[in-house]
């Protein structure tokens, strides 16, 4: 973007980053869809590697909020709610900046 500070693209920077982040769940999710039909898929790498850079978030997100209902773990949602309001504030400040 023309014209625009350095912390306007240290933010947009961090905006993509965001972004990155909410594909790499979006993928867990997938993951741990296909899971039910094939266990065998949380041994592969891919998995384990989305696991080690989620997991970390996710399970404070599990300590921290009230994010069970019976057996189901709503901690993802809760996970994507909270990227999606960093990405908005990111991206109103950027607005702002130009």
């Amino acid at each position: 973007m023309e014209g625009m500070s350095t912390f306007g693209t240290i933010l947009l920077i961090f905006a993509n980053l965001v972004r990155v982040y909410e594909f790499i769940l979006f993928i867990r999710v997938i993951f741990s869809w296909i899971g039910m039909f094939n266990p065998n898929i949380y041994s592969s790498k891919v998995f384990q590697a989305i696991s080690y850079i989620t997991d970390p978030i996710l399970d404070f997100i599990s300590r921290h909020i009230p994010s069970r209902i019976g057996f189901l773990d709503l901690s993802v949602l809760w996970l994507f709610l909270i990227l999606e309001l960093i990405y908005y504030i990111l991206v109103r400040i950027i607005y702002l900046l130009a």
